[in-house]
């Protein structure tokens, strides 16, 4: 591969990045902050798809064609660029006359989920105790069968901290106490991605909740001590000699736009017609518990078992392709499918964050978290809004109703 061709690579993702930075221009103008909704998306997309390959790139020369790699970064351009145009234009959903009530306490909530989350977890920590001090092990050695206590406990710890968040009593040490309970809970479960959802909450809480704006400096300095919070758990979950080995390994993070363009140039690759994406609709949302027959091969790792099948035949996480499914189901129609995608989740998100200034509610506040790609069922497939909109109306049954009406009790079983 010639230094032309790289040249060549090199021009088509600074323009799509460019694109990038002023779609997210345009979201930050009209939030009036430069930390909102849009920016725990931004983060990673900036960060694999173009900070990390440009890196590769460099190491490593070019992999795909040229064909591939503007079809991956044009359709990166337009999907952000369509979905910050929604946002900034569009009208959202008026939601209005709907009006939210808290009547129990959210800290005491938050407590009792944090406890459960623990309990759920429990079973794995006993089972693989050999490895409590390499969580990142345990991560790999729970990708099948262990769904329900992984995934579950998971949930339980993002939403306590969403509820206590909320809470009405603030003292100090036992807020210390919580969020250190909640963050080695999470860290314990051995995913990276996972360590950043307690960060962009408490960010998002502050600008839509407490409505506080984050300034183009504060921004920077926040999202610079995010990068060197994503720097150190990729140390902390790996084993490295020096930092030149943790940089090769970051930028292997970007591998899933490197796979889309093997799916992209194979001159055999089928289509799908849509069963891929069917596929991860429908498959996730079905314990195996509950469907001892369940495929392996469904979606994206389908995709796994024809293009690495050793990955595949492990079982220990299978590697992920991005665009490359929608591609594998669509061809070059994906863009379209990707950009109505796009537009929808941008139209939602300004609907969500309409409802949560008329009423600062946890409920409203977990759904423009969805919608900020922070989910509360971190599963690796699959679309979570349904499932994220029953869990948000069962928060706020919960919090219709004073559970514990003595005071005195109240105190006495949680301190907070």
């Amino acid at each position: 591969m010639t230094p032309e061709d790289n040249n060549y690579r090199a021009l088509v993702m600074g323009i799509s990045m460019l694109i990038t930075l002023f779609s997210y221009w345009l979201i930050s103008r009209k939030e009036g902050s430069w930390i909102n909704w849009a920016t725990p998306n931004f983060v990673f997309v900036v960060a694999a798809e173009y900070v990390f390959q440009f890196a590769y790139l460099l190491l490593f020369s070019g992999v795909g064609s040229e064909y591939a790699y503007t079809f991956c970064y044009a359709t990166y351009a337009a999907t952000n660029l369509v979905g910050a145009i929604v946002f900034c234009f569009v009208k959202p959903i008026d939601l209005g006359a709907i009006k939210l009530r808290v009547h129990a306490d959210s800290g005491q909530v938050a407590w009792f989920l944090l406890c459960l989350a623990f309990l759920l977890y429990a079973p794995i920590l006993i089972e693989f105790r050999q490895y409590v001090l390499e969580p990142r092990e345990i991560y790999m050695r729970t990708r099948i069968g262990y769904g329900l206590n992984y995934f579950g406990s998971t949930m339980l710890a993002d939403l306590s901290l969403c509820l206590y968040l909320f809470r009405q009593r603030r003292r100090a040490f036992f807020s210390v106490f919580f969020y250190l309970l909640c963050f080695v809970l999470i860290y314990l479960h051995g995913s990276k991605g996972q360590l950043f959802t307690p960060l962009f909450m408490m960010l998002l809480f502050r600008v839509y909740v407490n409505r506080k704006t984050i300034s183009a400096r504060l921004a920077v300095l926040i999202l610079g001590a995010v990068s060197v919070f994503g720097i150190a758990s990729f140390a902390a979950y790996g084993t490295f000699q020096n930092i030149a080995g943790i940089l090769q390994y970051m930028t292997e993070f970007s591998d899933y736009t490197r796979n889309a363009m093997i799916v992209i140039d194979d001159p055999q690759g089928r289509t799908y017609y849509g069963r891929l994406a069917l596929e991860t609709l429908l498959y996730p949302h079905i314990p195996r518990a509950f469907m001892s027959d369940k495929p392996k091969d469904f979606g994206a790792l389908q995709l796994a078992k024809v293009y690495f099948p050793a990955n595949y035949r492990s079982e220990a996480g299978a590697p992920a392709f991005g665009i490359g499914e929608q591609y594998a189901d669509f061809g070059v129609f994906a863009i379209l499918i990707l950009c109505a995608t796009s537009a929808a989740t941008a139209w939602l998100a300004s609907s969500a964050i309409a409802f949560l200034r008329i009423n600062r509610h946890p409920s409203v506040f977990v759904l423009v978290l969805f919608l900020s790609n922070l989910t509360f069922i971190p599963a690796g497939t699959g679309y979570w809004l349904p499932e994220t909109m029953v869990l948000a109306l069962g928060i706020a049954f919960l919090l219709h109703f004073d559970w514990l009406p003595s005071s005195l009790v109240r105190n006495f079983l949680v301190p907070d």
